[in-house]
């Protein structure tokens, strides 16, 4: 599918410092002090920010296909972000947060990688619709609450003391790879917790896995 329209808004804290540039954008133009909004046409829109000094974005987005956001210095925090495709978040040396509302961010597979944490617990977590999520904090936790069920790539935590939380309130959590150095708790409320039936592990200090239904299945599940 094209993308026939796509406004991105962002809050860039220091934005008169801010090379701020949008791949693939038509239009690009500041509404207000500290606020960039463009509107796309093509199939991948890519957002990104390299500020003189860390900043905070906050990220609204729509696409038909994929959406790129990567923030070099500060956090991002994220509201509602839909890619009917893939949707790639990166806070290089931050991290990147919930908004704490009833947003969701969405896509075929959605990738997270942060340099520091990935949500945060309680309403900080980061809530998805994903098929397939990727999660990588290079000095912090994992903390997601996914709507129907996922396929978890890989997904790490790193640096002592850390851990991956994920909770899906609906459908299934198929784990792939997913590797903390405290605790993993992984849950399916209302499904099952299963293996994808390769050589993949789930690696910590301690796992707690809770389903709704089974956790593995005989055989290679």
């Amino acid at each position: 599918d094209d993308l026939t329209s796509l406004t991105v808004s962002v809050r860039i804290d220091n934005f008169a410092t801010a090379a701020v540039s949008v791949t693939g954008t038509d239009t690009l133009s500041t509404s207000a002090a500290g606020v960039l909004s463009g509107t796309a046409s093509g199939t991948t829109v890519s957002f990104t920010n390299t500020p003189g000094a860390a900043t905070a974005l906050t990220v609204n987005g729509l696409s038909a296909d994929a959406i790129t956001v990567v923030e070099a210095a500060g956090d991002i925090t994220l509201g509602t972000v839909t890619a009917a495709g893939n949707l790639t978040v990166t806070a290089t040396a931050g991290s990147i947060l919930d908004d704490g509302a009833a947003t969701v961010i969405t896509g075929a597979t959605v990738t997270l990688n942060a340099g520091t944490a990935i949500g945060a617990a309680g309403a900080g977590a980061i809530d998805t619709t994903a098929g397939t999520i990727n999660a990588a904090a290079s000095a912090g936790s994992v903390t997601l609450t996914e709507t129907d069920g996922a396929t978890l790539g890989t997904v790490t935590a790193a640096g002592a003391g850390n851990d991956v939380t994920i909770v899906s309130t609906a459908g299934d959590l198929t784990v792939q790879t997913v590797t903390a150095p405290d605790v993993v708790t992984l849950t399916a409320t209302a499904g099952s917790v299963l293996d994808d039936g390769a050589a993949t592990v789930i690696t910590a200090g301690m796992v707690t896995l809770n389903a709704g239904t089974a956790i593995g299945a005989a055989g290679a599940g």
